[in-house]
């Protein structure tokens, strides 16, 4: 899904023969990335530098082609591209990213996913001239266990995608396991539970959590549980501003949101649940997988040492 105002390889086994590690490329003493290339030249696994010999290399069946070195290791800055009165524009800092927001406002269509901007622009034949991508901004795309307001959650950038998501949320319930704090990832296993219905493995591997919370989709399956478990949504603004919104008050109307036009959804903050805290998160659709949702729920209940029901937020 695209925010309307957001967005490792296992080592190789070494190379047959070497005595030493290696990785994907055969160069035996460590991976080519690090510049260990202490196989020799002569050796027909090691791989050449861009574009040497590519004319007079012949094509080896045998041999598995590997991804350039070079590029893993370039780093990306801003992008502006421009053609025939339409505009992309690749922030690569959080700062550009709102400056952009700033400059063009409304006007300006942010893309990660395009799951729901492809709609627009197909089906409802919606012409939008700036178009932003927010793939390559750090701290919309970091995931990290946190504290606010004296609670322990998770915060998770605005553009990573679901599939990241569903992984983090599963490594970080199992650490919290080994720590005996079983109970504190119920809100976690909630959001687990949802996301394999949600759409497919293909749209959940480039749409990102912040594109239906900005958009306030209707038929979202995460937004009700961001509002039962006491989500809070980080927004950016001009000059280093930032802003906290809880999810329960966000989402204002139908498609609409408390995001003013020079702000941006850098993160949303997910508590840990409590000792005594429990949260379940239902989707009822024509079918269970890859289909929108007619109805969605989300129950979380929080009891007292009196067993009386202390806060009971249903969505």
């Amino acid at each position: 899904a695209d925010a309307a105002a957001t967005a490792a390889a296992a080592p190789a086994p070494a190379a047959a023969g070497a005595d030493a590690p290696g990785c994907a490329c055969g160069a035996a003493g460590g991976c080519c990335r690090a510049g260990n290339a202490t196989a020799s030249e002569n050796t027909p696994d090691t791989p050449k530098e861009a574009g040497e010999g590519a004319q007079d290399e012949e094509y080896d069946p045998a041999r598995e082609p590997i991804f350039p070195p070079a590029l893993k290791k370039h780093v990306f800055g801003p992008l502006r591209v421009e053609h025939e009165g339409y505009v992309w524009i690749r922030p690569a800092s959080l700062e550009q990213l709102v400056n952009v927001r700033c400059e063009h406002g409304d006007a300006c269509k942010f893309v990660v996913g395009n799951t729901e901007l492809g709609i627009d622009l197909k089906y409802r034949h919606a012409d939008y001239r700036v178009y932003v991508t927010t793939s390559h901004v750090p701290e919309l795309t970091c995931v990290a266990r946190t504290e606010r307001a004296g609670r322990a959650g998770l915060e998770v950038g605005a553009a990573v995608t679901l599939t990241r998501f569903w992984e983090a949320l599963r490594g970080t319930r199992a650490a919290l396991a080994d720590e005996g704090k079983a109970h504190a990832a119920r809100v976690l296993t909630a959001y687990e539970e949802n996301l394999q219905w949600f759409a497919s493995t293909q749209i959940r591997n480039v749409a990102a959590l912040g594109g239906n919370i900005v958009t306030a989709s209707p038929i979202s399956d995460l937004n009700p549980i961001h509002v039962a478990a006491g989500a809070v949504f980080i927004l950016a603004g001009p000059n280093g501003a930032a802003r906290e919104v809880a999810a329960r008050d966000f989402f204002l109307a139908y498609r609409k949101v408390d995001l003013r036009a020079d702000e941006v959804l850098k993160s949303v903050f997910i508590p840990f649940s409590r000792e005594h805290e429990y949260i379940a998160a239902y989707k009822q659709a024509r079918r269970r997988e890859d289909d929108i949702a007619i109805v969605n729920a989300c129950f979380n209940v929080l009891l007292t040492p009196a067993s009386s029901a202390d806060a009971a937020p249903v969505v």
